[in-house]
């Protein structure tokens, strides 16, 4: 899914560059540019994703997705606080 992803930006790139209106020579350069860019990410990203372990790739899942608990939560809890506030009327 994360690849996918990574080639609709490249074409959103290419698409960019297409419609800006450059020479053909500008152009042909740019996109060289934008492929040469996103294939050496792509391979920095499978390289990277090679080497975990299938225990680490589960830690770090689950790492993150702590994380992202921990962030909603605390959003929910401000949202909490504001309604409670506004409620008793003590937003102005």
């Amino acid at each position: 899914m994360f690849l996918g992803r990574m080639k609709y930006y490249r074409q959103s790139y290419i698409d960019l560059v297409v419609q800006a209106g450059f020479g053909i020579e500008e152009e042909r350069r740019y996109r060289l540019f934008i492929d040469r860019f996103f294939d050496r990410i792509e391979i920095g990203f499978c390289t990277e994703w090679k080497s975990l372990t299938e225990n680490r790739m589960l830690e770090e899942l689950q790492s993150s997705n702590r994380c992202m608990t921990n962030e909603k939560n605390k959003y929910l809890s401000i949202a909490d606080e504001l309604a409670a506030l506004d409620a008793i009327g003590g937003i102005a």
